[in-house]
């Protein structure tokens, strides 16, 4: 099994982490920010291109021309023209995964659909992995405590809530494989006593104090 995944950001990571999961035996990173290539390796990338140009060269070398069995397209905001790109660097009868978010007014992608027919390649989408929430994340939680999943890798650093601008800046960057934001601990408000349960007028062995107002002029009409 054959993987290429361009962007290592969370998705990207994740993506890495489950085709080594999966068994991936060639798993191919494009990632152009330099700071970021020893993490990727660390995530489980056999192979590492630093950017579209030179990601066709090495998904060939890796899988001896092949293609990659499976091409996640995991970068931060989509772009057509990549399609193409990535559908050659995909092997025959692959599938071409597209993850990230394309602007909402794009609206054609540029592909050799004579390829694809031929090929007999697969375009899908997919939204948070196409997985369900309530099965999964236990599941994450179970392989993380076994140490099949790195969940402390994926976080490059930790911002208080004070540091928003600052996360949201590195964001931007791409310094970060994920910033994660720390919230102040919530404080608990001390817990009220109940208040007492209203009484009868007349019910003199448990009232918590002597009759008032109206129940007073009862009581002396009753005496």
């Amino acid at each position: 099994m054959l993987w290429s995944s361009p962007g290592s950001a969370g998705i990207g990571g994740a993506a890495i982490q489950g085709a080594k999961l999966a068994g991936a035996r060639v798993i191919v990173a494009i990632e152009p920010v330099e700071t970021k290539k020893d993490k990727v390796l660390e995530l489980g990338a056999t192979h590492v291109a630093t950017s579209w140009q030179e990601a066709p060269a090495v998904v060939a070398e890796a899988t001896w021309d092949r293609g990659a069995d499976v091409f996640i397209c995991a970068m931060g905001v989509g772009d057509g023209k990549l399609v193409k790109k990535a559908l050659r660097m995909t092997a025959k009868r692959g599938t071409l995964v597209v993850t990230n978010i394309h602007p909402a007014t794009e609206t054609s992608i540029d592909v050799n659909l004579m390829d694809l027919t031929l090929t007999e390649k697969r375009i899908i989408g997919t939204l948070y992995g196409s997985g369900n929430p309530r099965a999964d994340i236990p599941k994450l939680l179970e392989l993380s405590s076994v140490g099949q999943v790195d969940l402390d890798v994926m976080v490059s650093r930790t911002y208080p809530l004070d540091d928003i601008n600052d996360a949201f800046a590195d964001l931007r960057a791409g310094t970060n494989l994920r910033g994660v934001l720390r919230y102040p601990a919530a404080v608990t408000p001390a817990r009220r006593h109940p208040c007492p349960m209203p009484r009868r007028p007349n019910d003199h062995r448990t009232a918590p104090y002597p009759p008032r107002g109206a129940a007073a002029q009862y009581e002396e009409k009753r005496s």
